[in-house]
């Protein structure tokens, strides 16, 4: 376990773990279409992987559709975003009623980058120039509620 996997692991699971969250979620986290996608590590075996997948993107389209109208709302997904997660997070949106672009056509753009340390998994979702963050278990529990990380204009 690395330097920075205890201290993750401390803060999670300590008092103070809600405080020092947004710091966690920020490390490193300016999500554009160069970065954004998925960076899962090879630590995680394909089984797990799907099993995760599934559940992170079923809580970020329940998050995204309480936050933004379904039937009103056109989510523009960058290139980067033919993997598992983007691949499975534009059927969970579909399936719920909103309007999915695969080019930038007018609607909202929704970049996201999921990536983990071995102990701790991040996803960060980009909606125009708001960004919202939230970590998770290696196998997907999500105890933590979403943080916004950046309000847009």
């Amino acid at each position: 376990m690395t330097m920075f996997s205890k201290f993750v692991h401390r803060v999670i699971h300590k008092s103070c773990g809600l405080l020092l969250l947004p710091v966690i979620l920020l490390t490193g986290c300016a999500v554009n279409s160069s970065n954004s996608g998925l960076y899962l590590s090879k630590n995680i075996d394909d089984s797990s992987k799907v099993e995760l997948i599934e559940k992170i993107s079923s809580d970020a389209t329940e998050f995204l559709s309480w936050k933004y109208a379904p039937a009103k709302t056109q989510f523009d997904f960058e290139a980067h975003t033919n993997d598992e997660f983007g691949n499975a997070l534009k059927a969970k949106l579909r399936k719920k009623g909103f309007s999915i672009s695969e080019k930038l056509s007018g609607g909202k753009i929704l970049t996201y980058l999921l990536d983990d340390n071995n102990t701790i998994v991040r996803l960060i979702l980009s909606v125009d120039t708001t960004t919202y963050g939230k970590v998770y278990d290696v196998n997907g529990k999500n105890d933590y509620k979403w943080s916004v990380m950046r309000k847009g204009e």
